[in-house]
């Protein structure tokens, strides 16, 4: 029997050949790239002649075909046996290497090159399609993102501004992206704030998951670089937090695991990689999360006042009773569309800072600020890269970069900085208000707290038992209901806030 190979790319939207077998069967192979992976999949089918039934297939990196004698593709090799009659699967894996790869990668670099012009041409389409609109976005980007933002999701100024700060990271250098954790109790908005975001920017940024299992980030099928992580919930990520953390920190993703040697039979130690940074968005109901976790992260506190409240209810009636309302937002749908155009459009660029710009940000001296320093200084960034077609560009050695400028900074001083100061101390806002409360009262109980801050009694206890087991108040727990009141560690509320830092 002799092999031979029969190009069926024309009929097909990636390249693909056939072999014909002994009998009826044929073997397909074509190549397919996986969003993410460097390398693309040599994907061999077989079936039956004129039948469009799948018989058994298998799919391997297109450079090692030697994995098909793997145990899982038992199966498949004993098909493939019946159809290469006196060949060999030694023979049938040269003949895969020199003629069937070879063709099918010199039909796939064709592909992907004329792929690309296709995008690139798209993409020229649409900007000119769009040029004023654009325009108009490039001068002033934050303000057209916050008018689609606001429609979706009212309120909640600043956790709108450092989100926007979070996702234009994504455009920077590995080292310098941001991540959060969006906090508060139950239907305070946290998921629905994301989705207005996710309205707006192109939809293949994102890799939404509802709960990741402990090894899940450790086999994940393609590169996690540039994408942006949302878990909708932090108690489904817990079990994987240790992968999370390592993959914010160090860019990339080594696992070990002992598998059987094809060839050998023999066990050995294997190296996988999960390469690239994401941008980690999750939520949670929690009052504190792991702290290693925590300290790679932006805590993003939603407003959860009875006047935030009210001002949900009466959009809700707006949208609902309003033909003015609902025309507003088909014209922000097309908005919403002419934003992701505009993300397409942004380019990767590292940022230089003026030194001036740092000298006068000032957070409490922590050991937590040597990392909280670093957010501070990728916020600049992010908001310099988002506004990369109004901002000044440098070369230093054929490399461009962008030249942050006060403005940035005055976007983090009004709506980043006071967080981070906050938390640089293992504090989040909702502590602050709680201590506030707990100032002003002298003696607090919980069902007290939750009143003041308009909360659930639940939620007020979890705050008041973190504070304590932080060391910040003292538990009469001699009293019925218990009585919380501060400690002499607790220091006026102002040297928590960054009024007074000494």
């Amino acid at each position: 029997m002799t092999l031979r190979v029969v190009d069926l790319s024309e009929d097909t939207l990636y390249p693909v050949v056939a072999v014909p077998l002994q009998g009826s069967l044929v073997l397909y192979a074509e190549l397919r790239r996986e969003k993410g992976l460097k390398k693309p999949l040599l994907k061999l089918t077989i079936k039956e002649q004129g039948s469009e039934d799948v018989l058994d297939s298998a799919e391997v990196p297109y450079d090692r075909v030697d994995k098909l004698m793997q145990p899982r593709y038992a199966s498949f090799r004993h098909l493939l046996k019946k159809g290469l009659g006196d060949i060999t699967l030694v023979e049938f894996q040269g003949f895969l290497k020199t003629r069937v790869v070879r063709e099918l990668v010199e039909k796939y670099e064709k592909y992907r090159e004329e792929k690309k012009r296709e995008r690139e041409e798209r993409l020229r389409k649409l900007e000119e399609e769009y040029r004023e609109e654009l325009e108009e976005i490039r001068k002033s980007p934050i303000k057209h993102i916050l008018e689609v933002v606001d429609f979706y999701h009212v309120g909640d100024e600043a956790a709108k501004y450092q989100l926007i700060g979070v996702i234009s990271s994504r455009f920077l250098p590995k080292d310098y992206r941001l991540h959060a954790v969006l906090q508060g109790p139950s239907s305070v908005g946290k998921n629905n704030l994301v989705n207005a975001f996710r309205k707006i920017t192109p939809k293949k940024w994102w890799f939404s998951v509802t709960r990741l299992t402990p090894r899940a980030l450790d086999y994940m099928p393609r590169s996690l670089g540039r994408t942006i992580l949302y878990i909708q919930e932090y108690e489904g990520m817990r079990e994987a937090a240790y992968s999370a953390r390592i993959t914010i920190s160090e860019g990339e993703l080594t696992v070990s695991y002992v598998t059987r040697d094809p060839k050998t039979g023999e066990m050995k130690t294997v190296n996988r990689k999960i390469l690239g940074t994401p941008v980690v968005i999750t939520t949670t109901t929690r009052i504190s999360i792991d702290e290693d976790m925590e300290t790679r992260t932006l805590f993003i506190n939603l407003d959860e006042s009875p006047e935030q409240t009210k001002k949900v209810i009466e959009h809700i009636k707006r949208l609902e009773t309003s033909i003015e309302e609902k025309e507003k937002k088909r014209e922000l749908a097309k908005k919403a569309k002419v934003l992701k155009l505009f993300f397409r459009t942004l380019k990767k660029y590292d940022v230089i800072i003026p030194e001036e710009l740092l000298d006068g940000i000032e957070i409490p001296l922590t050991v937590r600020a040597r990392r909280d320093f670093k957010k501070i200084v990728n916020f600049i960034k992010a908001y310099a890269v988002l506004h990369q077609h109004t901002r000044e560009k440098i070369s230093v050695n054929g490399v461009e970069y962008i030249v942050a400028s006060r403005e940035d900074l005055e976007l983090v001083e009004k709506y980043v900085l006071p967080s981070i100061r906050i938390q640089t101390q293992n504090l989040t806002e909702k502590h602050i208000k709680a201590l506030a409360v707990v100032e002003s009262l002298k003696t607090v109980t919980a069902r007290e707290l939750a009143e003041e801050m308009s909360i659930s009694y639940r939620y007020a206890k979890k705050l008041l038992d973190d504070l304590a087991e932080k060391g910040l108040l003292i538990v009469d727990t001699k009293s019925k209901p218990y009585k919380y009141s501060l400690s002499l560690n607790t220091h006026s509320i102002t040297s928590y806030t960054g009024e007074n830092n000494e």
